[in-house]
């Protein structure tokens, strides 16, 4: 997988647009407001995955490279390939308790106090507030609420959803309603993963006493999935939040699909087999049925694709009109979950990061987020969870295709490519007529340049690269309705 180069555009190239506030601000060239271009593009995967699988020596701490990384990852596996990437392009990783780093990669959720102290040249894979996406109880409530303010039609993304035993009574008096005497439910442990204690209940099931005293979320099972060959799957999306306000959101052209071992069925005596019916892969890999994939050119058989070979094989099955409409389906829900998330994911980002940091010309906070979703057998995308940490580790070629794909990817996206001044490291003075420009500006102005500063460079960075950007979307108008009053900097000319 590589990235090809590409000069260095203007950071505020601005598509054609009218915009009443818009004719408030100063003709201004880029420069003179002070705002630097973005970076040219540095990363490619350079080691093919046999030279790197086994490799541990960019886990090794070395303080020597020109920008320095730091992972607090316990897990060496699931971090050894973004490291691969850094070192290769001279990056150094240092240890965690060093306060001198240009990039921590983020394991688990970022201490507060940790983000209150950050830099102005020092980025962050993680926002603070992270877990209303990624609790699962916390997810069902926040797009709960965003239903609630704006309407269920625009939010019937998930299965009906109960927190345990908090929401015990109503739940028990869901389960009494005549149109659910033969529903089935799905039981997951309030913050466990990898298909850790998930189970089914049949409606008429007592729920047992463990899951009341430890705490779990049951939702409504989706009982008739879009089979492949008689086998449930999921979808793992990759998912990247640069920014709340403007909300701008990427997803990634490939992701995997994952699928469960045994065939699918709703016999009640299939009901216990988890490897029927729980897609997760940790939990299948160890299956007696599971098949490896073991080339590349062998996607779309075995127990794990990308999204190409659905692609592929959703056309097939339905055409490419229902095809492309579950796409968009599934690309709608993404952008719907985040702007349910983003008046708490903002208010977070207020109260915690830095104002220098915040004033920067780009992310000095961003995030990838995993987002699993599963179709039915009407091809409609249903929400599952959100991951604070989508597994980067890669157990074969084609782990190996599309999480290298993506990490370089995002890794220019985010210009994490410079030389140290390019992240703020001795950072030269602003020349005189650029200072001057910049006086001239009301902090206001200052604010509406600064987004789409970081916006528009984000979008040239990435143009041969993978990511698409949902949001801001083609259609500035397309979802106003569903965010919360105040919101002008979603409303910018950005570039397309």
């Amino acid at each position: 997988v590589t990235s090809a180069g590409l000069r260095g555009v203007s950071a505020l190239q601005m598509a054609d647009a009218e915009d009443d506030e818009w004719d408030e601000v100063p003709a201004a060239a880029p420069e003179q407001a002070g705002l630097p271009p973005p970076e040219p593009l540095a990363f490619a995967m350079i080691r093919s995955f046999e030279r790197v699988k086994d490799d541990r020596s960019a886990s090794s701490p070395d303080g020597t490279g020109r920008l320095r990384f730091m992972i607090n990852s316990r897990t060496w596996r699931n971090s050894w390939l973004l490291q691969v990437i850094l070192t290769d392009h001279g990056w150094a990783r240092v240890m965690v308790e060093q306060r001198e780093w240009d990039l921590w990669w983020c394991a688990g959720q970022a201490n507060t106090r940790a983000i209150r102290e950050l830099l102005p040249f020092q980025r962050l894979n993680k926002f603070p507030k992270s877990s209303t996406l990624t609790l699962k109880a916390n997810l069902y409530a926040t797009v709960a609420a965003a239903a609630a303010r704006c309407g269920e039609a625009h939010f019937a993304f998930m299965p009906k959803t109960y927190v345990l035993p908090t929401e015990l009574g109503e739940f028990e008096a869901d389960r009494a309603q005549p149109h659910n005497v033969e529903a089935i439910w799905i039981v997951k442990p309030y913050a466990a993963y990898c298909g850790r204690g998930i189970f089914l209940l049949p409606n008429g099931a007592e729920v047992p006493e463990q899951v009341l005293e430890e705490r779990a979320v049951v939702s409504r099972y989706i009982e008739c999935p879009y089979l492949i060959d008689g086998l449930k799957s999921d979808i793992r999306l990759y998912v990247m939040v640069t920014c709340w306000h403007p909300l701008t959101v990427y997803i990634y052209e490939n992701g995997l699909v994952r699928f469960a071992t045994d065939q699918y069925t709703l016999d009640p005596s299939s009901l216990d087999n988890r490897t029927a019916h729980i897609t997760n892969y940790s939990l299948n890999k160890r299956a007696s049925n599971f098949v490896p994939t073991t080339a590349v050119d062998a996607d779309g058989t075995g127990s794990k694709w990308t999204l190409d070979a659905l692609r592929t094989r959703l056309t097939a099955d339905h055409g490419e009109i229902a095809a492309a409409a579950a796409w968009r389906a599934i690309n709608d829900l993404v952008v719907k979950t985040c702007i349910a998330a983003e008046p708490d994911m903002l208010a977070g980002y207020d109260k915690y990061v830095p104002e220098p940091v915040k004033a920067q010309p780009y992310a000095g906070l961003f995030q990838l987020y995993g987002f699993d979703v599963m179709l039915d057998d009407e091809l409609k995308p249903w929400l599952l969870e959100v991951n604070l940490d989508p597994a980067l580790g890669t157990d074969s070629p084609l782990d190996f295709k599309v999480k290298s794909g993506m990490l370089v990817d995002a890794l220019n996206l985010l210009g994490l490519n410079g030389s140290p001044s390019a992240h703020g490291h001795g950072k030269a003075a602003a020349p005189a007529a650029a200072a001057d420009a910049r006086s001239r500006l009301t902090p206001e102005q200052v604010r509406k340049w600064r987004a789409l500063a970081q916006v528009n460079a984000e979008l040239e960075r990435n143009r041969p690269g993978g990511w698409h950007r949902l949001m801001p979307c083609a259609e500035p108008g397309a979802h106003s309705q569903l965010f919360e009053a105040g919101r002008d900097l979603n409303a910018l000319p950005f570039a397309r």
